[in-house]
């Protein structure tokens, strides 16, 4: 399909040369602002059974009757009452309140809450504020994004008809129930091992599990991620693996930032989506102001989004991984993050493997998950290899230096996997942002492999390797 400008892509359209997939879209692209004399086009609404539901009020920010407890010398909010609704306030709706009046979480230290609320209301300009409140069943009401009253509001059963309309499927939507993948995957319900990731999906018994596919709507605290093909779609090979480009749009529905579109590369063999969740492979999309109609960005963003430099840059970055060794640093940054999913309860799985204790009963109780015992398989025994009984023990600048048992390409599919099919999406959402930092930067131990074949040899064959694993076994610096 050739280029237009977007004058030219208007004038086609009205001449229906370009066609959209119901008229309402036509109407949509001649006129996306729709002036106070015209009748905007209703949008179609959808509503799934297992959704939250979302209710948008606007109050005063002294509205607010907030309840607070001490956590050490924390002052924390609990719940926040509004328009005889108590709700629980999400990290997102305090960051928004904060960032919109310039504060952040230390005021309460000296402050309660309720005196900045009050004080908020009499010295700011405005403290009218347009507040969504998401609602699971009864009494499970939490509080969300704060957004400027005149913003542009993306209301989420009219997303819903929209994305439906473009092919997303939505009645898989992860809403964020704590359930097993629906078609199989590598991680067995009961908590068998199963074996390495990135190659055959098999348990312990060798019973091969269906890969599952990367579920194509996921929500979590306020934002709505779909996931979508580019004008351009190019399929390709990395590391003998088959690859195809997509990209996610982030979608906030209580109107806190702008939708945003994120760079993935999908790995076909099991479904893996690899996000690059960074400012290197984001743009934003601008929605207008008022009642300019959300619906005419996202749909071109949706019909003609594409990055070809970007796309080209992300294949590059997965490229180099396969030549690339982990070093320690970079595994120990991942196993941190897998601590804390199963600290949290974000890692899809058995129940008894959840949990918050410190120390060496949360450890013991963790490692025989599924997911620590996969990735110790993968990245080796590294304590062994460098007689070492805790990593943690070298220096940062040292763990750079000294390879894992397995490349960044092993690392970056063993992430990807475990947030698109063994965590819930706020689980999912950390562990791409951490796939994002890697993809970002240069790797620790950046085209190694072409030079040391077995990640063992690196340290007999390289001299400042081995000069560092000295030191490490307690030799002179």
């Amino acid at each position: 399909m050739p280029r237009h400008s977007l004058a030219q892509a208007f004038d086609l359209v009205s001449r229906g040369l370009i066609t959209r997939p119901t008229e309402r879209f036509s109407l949509m692209a001649k006129n996306p602002k729709v002036t106070s004399g015209q009748a905007r086009p209703e949008p179609r609404r959808l509503q799934l059974p297992h959704a939250p539901r979302f209710d948008y009020m606007t109050c005063r920010v002294c509205d607010l009757k907030p309840t607070a407890h001490k956590k050490g010398e924390r002052t924390e909010i609990s719940t926040v009452e509004i328009d005889g609704r108590v709700c629980k306030p999400s990290p997102r709706f305090m960051v928004s309140l904060g960032a919109k009046y310039g504060f952040g979480p230390s005021i309460y230290r000296w402050f309660e809450p309720e005196e900045v609320f009050k004080r908020i209301s009499e010295r700011a300009n405005s403290d009218r504020i347009r507040v969504c409140v998401e609602q699971r069943g009864e009494n499970q009401e939490t509080l969300l994004g704060v957004s400027n009253p005149g913003s542009v509001l993306i209301h989420h059963d009219e997303l819903l008809g929209l994305l439906s309309d473009y092919g997303v499927k939505v009645d898989d939507a992860d809403y964020g129930q704590r359930s097993w993948p629906r078609s199989g995957g590598s991680i067995d319900p009961n908590g068998l091992r199963v074996g390495v990731v990135g190659g055959d999906q098999t348990d312990a018994h060798g019973n091969l599990f269906a890969p599952p596919e990367i579920p194509s709507l996921v929500y979590d605290e306020g934002i709505v991620r779909s996931v979508h093909s580019p004008r351009n779609s190019q399929s390709y090979n990395i590391g003998g693996d088959g690859f195809e480009n997509k990209f996610v749009l982030d979608i906030p529905i209580d109107a806190y930032g702008k939708p945003s579109a994120y760079l993935m590369l999908l790995r076909q063999i099991c479904s893996n989506g690899s996000i690059g969740y960074s400012r290197v492979f984001r743009a934003d999309l601008s929605l207008g102001k008022g009642e300019d109609s959300f619906e005419y960005a996202l749909v071109r963003a949706m019909e003609g989004y594409n990055n070809e430099e970007g796309f080209s840059a992300l294949r590059e970055r997965m490229e180099s991984a396969t030549n690339s060794w982990a070093s320690i640093a970079e595994v120990n940054k991942v196993y941190k993050g897998l601590v804390r999913l199963h600290h949290k309860g974000e890692a899809r799985v058995s129940q008894k493997y959840l949990t918050d204790a410190k120390g060496d009963d949360g450890g013991a109780l963790m490692d025989g998950s599924p997911l620590i015992t996969s990735f110790h398989n993968l990245v080796g025994d590294l304590s062994r290899a460098y007689g070492l009984a805790n990593l943690d023990a070298l220096g940062v600048k040292r763990q750079r230096t000294l390879p894992a048992g397995c490349k960044m390409y092993e690392l970056l599919n063993f992430l990807s996997e475990t947030a698109t099919h063994h965590a819930t999406p706020a689980g999912a959402r950390s562990l791409q942002a951490m796939n994002g930092d890697f993809l970002s930067a240069e790797f620790d131990l950046e085209g190694t492999v072409d030079k040391f074949g077995d990640w063992k040899d690196f340290l007999v064959l390289d001299k400042q390797a081995a000069e560092s694993f000295a030191i490490a076994r307690g030799g002179k610096d």
